[in-house]
């Protein structure tokens, strides 16, 4: 907030505050995922371990930064070659880029994530289904990323993504002035 004297009273000469929520969401999942949620078989599924805190944190950003170049050169095809075999062989290439086409036009860019931290909305885990679930966010002021990403480990006996939600959003007061206080 600005104040001037005029007249021998102050008055508001302009307020500044976060600007108004611009908000990009994109929501993709697999028909292997959803396959793999339903399956219906009397076969236990051994769960995989949960991987270490320091290997989540670079899956996360590992799908992101591929993302971004994906995004940046308008270039599908190495991304769609990182996932999962389920999502790969259900989703043809013009999928992911009909899907993630608001994010292109708006210029997202997600490589700021990779210099940055995840803060991570509930702990990561290993689901009954062996789906691993890591839903967060990524504070790029003055924007904010908020992920929901999952993975399989696939037959090469590496974390997939096998499904994807991402919001870019303005961050939300209460953020601005969380971060505030940690400078």
């Amino acid at each position: 907030m600005k104040l001037i004297k005029e007249d021998g009273e102050w008055k508001v000469a302009s307020l500044q505050g976060p600007p108004p929520p611009e908000i990009h969401y994109s929501t993709y999942t697999n028909f292997g995922h959803w396959r793999r949620r339903r399956d219906d078989s009397e076969t236990p599924v051994t769960l995989p371990p949960l991987p270490s805190q320091q290997e989540i944190d670079r899956l996360v950003r590992t799908s992101l930064t591929d993302m971004d170049k994906a995004l940046d050169q308008g270039d599908y095809k190495d991304f769609h070659e990182s996932v999962a075999r389920d999502w790969k062989e259900h989703t043809p290439v013009v999928v992911f880029e009909r899907v993630l086409k608001p994010f292109r036009e708006a210029n997202v860019d997600l490589g700021t994530v990779a210099a940055g931290t995840p803060f991570f909305e509930k702990p990561v885990k290993v689901r009954p289904d062996g789906v691993l679930t890591a839903d967060g966010k990524y504070l790029v002021p003055p924007h904010a990323l908020d992920f929901w990403l999952h993975y399989v480990l696939d037959e090469d006996k590496q974390w997939r993504l096998i499904s994807l939600r991402l919001g870019w959003r303005n961050q939300s007061i209460e953020e601005v002035e969380d971060q505030a206080g940690t400078e």
